[in-house]
């Protein structure tokens, strides 16, 4: 309680304001019995407090040395009155002392209490006059809510009496209403079976959708590999011609030359023949036969370069035969394979035309379902405002 102690200046401007007594800080700062006796008069007033000017017993009853003080009833039944209204506002230990001869704390403080106290007391009371206001409407709120409460038991027998009226047209607005839920519930249960069909087709159409979208690439694949095909066939023969028409001319060279080693051949052997009439006919020198015989092993390695060469004719023209072949065979391999592409082709083309009329037929089958179903939703909306109206 100590926090309720009050300054000086909220002292004087208390008194001010609520007794319009005027008082000084001095007096406060050196306080003397008739200050305190008539402040705290005044407070006892506004308490309540009569017949301060009686003798109080018990007042006196707890004085050591009265005699030493002034025996004045008023300031002792002052002092007993103010004492035992402090005594709960944080001055339990208030004296005779604090009247008589007054100490500027001690004073300040039980100003402080009573002052606190009394605005307590004007805040109780205040609060007492409001509660007080509105307790004196009370009785005729009473009756008010009493008649409410009659106005409601006459409302409630006149809505059981027509609830007691209309007891057969509610059981059978019952028996119909259990009728039209049960219709409701097959309805719905019709609607919720045609959704599942149509998510089961979206789903197939998405399926085959992908299995187009497939077919689709392979068939762009299939046609990038013929383009590719169409463009070796149309390139290899031009390649072959190329090479056939290099190794004739080729083939051509090497006959020529051909011929004409055979008729150098021949011209050395008729040349070597007609050494050897010569050598027989004459006797020639070991010079002149060392000289036809280094003739006779080159004319002999001549020939068996000219052997050479027509093995290696030979085999030039073996494999330009089997080259030949080889360009016969790759031509039927072209023929074959085109054969292969356009049956194929046919094939596909076939397989998408399939597959869009699958897809034309489970469209229109999707569209007749979802009719059916907005139908049945329709129907069921309907059934349900019905039934709320």
């Amino acid at each position: 309680m100590a926090s309720n102690k009050i300054s000086e200046e909220d002292i004087i401007s208390f008194m001010r304001n609520m007794f319009g007594v005027s008082i000084a800080r001095d007096q406060l700062q050196a306080p003397t019995k008739d200050f305190v006796v008539g402040v705290y008069a005044r407070f006892l007033s506004e308490f309540g407090v009569e017949n301060v000017s009686q003798p109080d017993i018990m007042a006196t009853s707890g004085m050591d040395n009265i005699e030493r003080y002034e025996t004045n009833i008023i300031v002792a039944n002052i002092y007993k009155s103010v004492a035992n209204i402090v005594v709960n506002a944080g001055v339990p230990d208030m004296s005779f002392a604090d009247v008589v001869q007054p100490k500027r704390l001690r004073t300040q403080r039980i100003l402080s209490a009573l002052c606190c106290l009394l605005l307590k007391l004007t805040e109780i009371e205040e609060r007492f006059n409001q509660m007080q206001a509105k307790c004196i409407d009370l009785p005729v709120r009473r009756q008010a809510v009493e008649q409410r409460i009659r106005e409601l038991r006459r409302a409630v027998e006149e809505k059981s009496m027509y609830l007691s009226s209309n007891k057969a047209k509610t059981e059978a607005t019952a028996h119909e209403l259990k009728a039209l839920a049960e219709t409701y519930e097959r309805k719905r249960s019709e609607a919720d079976a045609l959704q599942d069909e149509s998510r089961a087709l979206k789903t197939t159409i998405l399926s085959q959708r992908e299995a187009l979208s497939e077919i689709d690439v392979e068939l762009s694949k299939l046609r990038e590999e013929i383009q590719e095909l169409d463009h070796k066939l149309v390139k290899s023969p031009e390649r072959i011609q190329a090479d056939t028409q290099d190794k004739e001319t080729e083939l051509e060279s090497k006959r020529n030359e051909k011929k004409k080693l055979e008729k150098q051949y021949m011209e050395l052997i008729r040349s070597l023949d007609h050494l050897k009439e010569g050598c027989k006919s004459l006797t020639p020198s070991l010079e002149t036969f060392t000289e036809a015989f280094k003739d006779i092993e080159s004319i002999r390695s001549e020939c068996e370069k000219l052997s050479e060469n027509k093995v290696l004719l030979n085999s030039r023209e073996e494999k330009m035969k089997s080259l030949k072949v080889q360009m016969k065979e790759q031509e039927k391999s072209c023929h074959t394979l085109r054969q292969q592409i356009a049956g194929n082709e046919k094939t596909f083309q076939q397989q998408i035309q399939t597959l869009k009329q699958l897809n034309s037929g489970m469209k229109n089958d999707l569209d007749s379902k979802t009719k059916n179903q907005s139908e049945a939703q329709k129907f069921c909306l309907e059934e349900r405002l019905r039934l709320e109206s």
